[in-house]
């Protein structure tokens, strides 16, 4: 749970955001669009670059 007016910062070996069960493969060189669903603030819609688990 984030607090309300706080933020968190996504990042390799902390705390992140792990896809699984993909339709389509990855190569790890792109960036995905990715929908966010929060419980007060709604959607929201970001970029992420794809990185592979050795990285």
């Amino acid at each position: 749970v984030i607090p309300a007016g706080k933020s968190v910062t996504l990042k390799p070996g902390g705390t992140h955001v792990m896809l699984m069960d993909l339709k389509e493969p990855v190569t790890g060189k792109e960036k995905i669009e990715l929908d966010l669903k929060f419980e007060n603030a709604g959607e929201m819609k970001v970029e992420a670059p794809v990185k592979k688990l050795d990285e």
